[in-house]
């Protein structure tokens, strides 16, 4: 399995403290299209949606996640989001495998078993499947503790965790070899995904053109752009700019810059430009959504 190892394409988001690695987002979103950029976390993730659509890409598999239905996002997996609905609305568990093998017993072994992908887990789990609903009850009922977060929650969430787990691991088959990797062809084209996401994350802020990623990956650009939405169903185009807009975006709330600076920073050379493409990514100006997080 691809590890992915470089820290460019790893979501840089701080998502726990030390004591209690296990964090809660609740999301909304108003628009069709990407509301997740391809990336990967150490971590493993639980999402639940609440309202909507949401088709996931996970190491380039597909799953249509509805209202009521949850989702398991494992270590090390390249994964995106896109909204097929106007409004979606969904509740992210995301969480370190520390927190379950602080100590050196049996449950170790288990969780290295699953983060090392030794398990074929259990990934999508439906509302109306009813040997998946007392997964997805847990799953809301540590949403529960987490939003409250009244006394002694943190063990129950731990509890919840201990016993999604053990459900998973008596249902999932084990790989029988501890060294099963990712069929050959998977893996290639998880190296190259990488190397082109990678080199976007070192490049975005400068002029790109198909050809500068093309020669980067040893393709051709026509190549690239089949293969880059056949592995995450966006264009190479609209990945860039999303890319682009999310860093902007960023700067926009955690600086003082000039939006004309900003954009510059960000890869675009003509503010009109970047005004527009911020719209359709973020549904407002650049100036209105500073506004907003003051």
């Amino acid at each position: 399995m691809n590890e992915w190892p470089s820290n460019t394409l790893e979501e840089q988001k701080e998502h726990d403290s030390s004591l209690f690695p296990v964090s809660l987002h609740v999301m909304q979103h108003h628009t069709l299209g990407c509301i997740l950029p391809p990336h990967w976390h150490d971590k493993l993730e639980f999402i639940y949606v609440t309202k909507g659509e949401i088709h996931f890409s996970i190491n380039n598999e597909s799953f249509y996640v509805h209202a009521g239905d949850c989702l398991f996002i494992n270590s090390c997996q390249l994964h995106a989001g896109f909204s097929r609905t106007p409004l979606i609305n969904y509740c992210s568990i995301v969480f370190s495998s520390k927190l379950l093998t602080n100590s050196l017993d049996i449950c170790q072994n288990f969780f290295e078993n699953i983060t090392n992908h030794r398990c074929i887990m259990q990934q999508h789990f439906h509302s109306d499947i009813p040997a998946h609903y007392e997964i997805i009850e847990h799953i809301k009922r540590m949403i529960t503790a987490l939003t409250h977060k009244n006394l002694a929650y943190e063990l129950i969430v731990k509890s919840e965790l201990l016993v999604i787990f053990s459900i998973l691991i008596q249902t999932s088959p084990q790989l029988t070899s501890l060294d099963a990797k990712l069929p050959n062809h998977q893996t290639k084209n998880n190296e190259r995904l990488e190397q082109i996401i990678t080199y976007i994350s070192l490049h975005y802020h400068e002029k790109i053109a198909l050809t500068d990623i093309s020669e980067a990956v040893h393709v051709t650009p026509q190549y690239l752009c089949r293969f880059f939405k056949n592995m995450t169903t966006m264009s190479l185009i609209d990945y860039i700019n999303h890319y682009r807009i999310e860093r902007a975006r960023s700067l926009l709330e955690e600086s003082r810059l000039s939006i004309t600076d900003i954009a510059l920073m960000c890869g675009f050379d003509n503010i009109s430009y970047f005004n527009r493409v911020f719209k359709q990514h973020i549904h407002c100006t650049p100036s209105k959504s500073r506004l907003n997080k003051k």
